[in-house]
């Protein structure tokens, strides 16, 4: 794998020469899938000493943007189940001295055990633990990896030996509603923690879960709900039912990219808050 190593300034990735997705962009863009918002609510939550869980980590950026701002003193646990993205993850690590970096190779799941990747034949950002349909409109496993499952309570228990965490990202194309359900512990325990969270109706209904009983889960945590509205650039206060109503309302209006032609429906992201 050839790679090559963009300076984000505070922090480096180290990135595929090949990616035709996520790298490309930070290639020619400079910037990283134009998530500014979330960039900016990330900065402003973490401190020196925080703990933060990336669930999804994909390429790394939101692990060493977190490192580089919870310092020595902190800790972030970088879990992502595609191999290839797992490796330039730790390269990345290691370019930049984070030591307080652990990355995961499981998907976070609602049990422990195995599950099938699907690979996206589009971008390598969207590997799911179910199948779009993109192509053959019926379930394929043609293009799959076998991956191992944890939940988040069962591996900072186990593994870590406390719960203490006070920031959550999470982007896993759909599994969130699963994943929700295997971190109950560690959200009840820690008063104060935060979450970001991308929210795809359409993506989490497929998963098995719906979008309603989602949200509801995050607000019977005693989680007040912000939008981070990539389309108007700014966050607000939203409630389970408004969020639902703008999410239907945008997919009405038009599909942003491919995500929404396979499934239907917008997605953005929610930061959730006590």
């Amino acid at each position: 794998m050839k790679t090559w190593v963009h300076d984000f300034g505070k922090f480096k990735i180290v990135l595929d020469e090949s990616d035709k997705d996520l790298s490309r962009q930070v290639k020619f863009t400079g910037a990283y899938n134009d998530e500014k918002l979330e960039t900016a609510v990330i900065r402003e939550n973490l401190k020196p000493g925080y703990t933060m869980v990336d669930i999804g980590a994909n390429l790394g950026f939101y692990s060493m943007l977190a490192a580089s701002l919870v310092g020595s003193a902190g800790r972030v646990f970088s879990f992502e189940p595609f191999a290839h993205n797992v490796d330039l993850i730790r390269a990345s690590a290691r370019e930049n001295g984070f030591d307080n970096v652990k990355v995961i190779s499981c998907a976070v799941s609602d049990k422990i055990g195995s599950a099938k990747l699907y690979l996206s034949p589009y971008y390598s950002s969207e590997h799911s633990l179910f199948d779009y349909h993109y192509s053959t409109g019926s379930d394929s496993t043609e293009n799959t990896v076998d991956v191992k499952t944890v939940t988040i309570d069962q591996y900072l228990e186990s593994e870590v030996g406390d719960l203490r965490v006070d920031f959550i990202k999470m982007d896993i194309e759909g599994s969130e509603g699963k994943a929700i359900s295997g971190m109950e512990k560690t959200i009840t325990e820690n008063k104060n923690v935060s979450l970001l969270t991308e929210f795809w109706p359409n993506a989490i209904a497929n998963s098995g879960v719906e979008p309603k009983e989602y949200l509801e889960r995050l607000t019977g945590f005693g989680f007040e709900l912000f939008h981070i509205d990539g389309v108007e650039q700014r966050v607000y206060p939203v409630t389970a039912s408004q969020i639902l109503d703008i999410m239907k309302r945008r997919s009405a209006e038009g599909f942003e990219d491919y995500k929404e032609i396979a499934l239907g429906g917008w997605y953005t992201t929610l930061l959730c808050k006590k």
